[in-house]
């Protein structure tokens, strides 16, 4: 002990301590919500899309609409959201997509899943 107020030992700080590296930006982050139309109730398209979530590391949400449409709302990697898009527009077998329309989030929600919404039937 020194009784150096500078001194580690001393409870001081040690002025030739580096100091800790700056935090690495956070990845870019995209939302984007789609709205599918065609064959894409009762062929399990909800399972394909949050198993396909789950997989590219994505976050949202899949849901059915009351006028027959599927809508999905992901965010994550602007590369994996666009396979995402992708894989939706192909949708697994038995559905058949004739339309989708996409609209990207201004805010993306904190979500941190990819999960199937069965709270309540929805019109939008």
């Amino acid at each position: 002990m020194t009784g150096d107020p500078g001194d580690p030992e001393e409870g001081g700080e040690n002025p030739a301590a580096p100091a800790a590296p700056p935090e690495p930006p956070a990845p870019p982050r995209r939302g984007v919500r789609l709205v599918l139309r065609g064959r894409v109730q009762g062929v399990g398209f909800r399972y394909f899309v949050r198993q396909l979530g789950r997989q590219l590391g994505l976050a949202g949400r899949v849901r059915n609409l009351l006028d027959g449409r599927v809508e999905i709302e992901a965010a994550g990697d602007p590369d994996r959201v666009e396979e995402l898009k992708q894989w939706a527009r192909q949708g697994p077998p038995g559905a058949l997509v004739t339309g989708m329309d996409e609209h990207s989030m201004t805010e993306v929600p904190p979500w941190d899943s990819f999960e199937i919404d069965r709270e309540k039937p929805w019109t939008t």
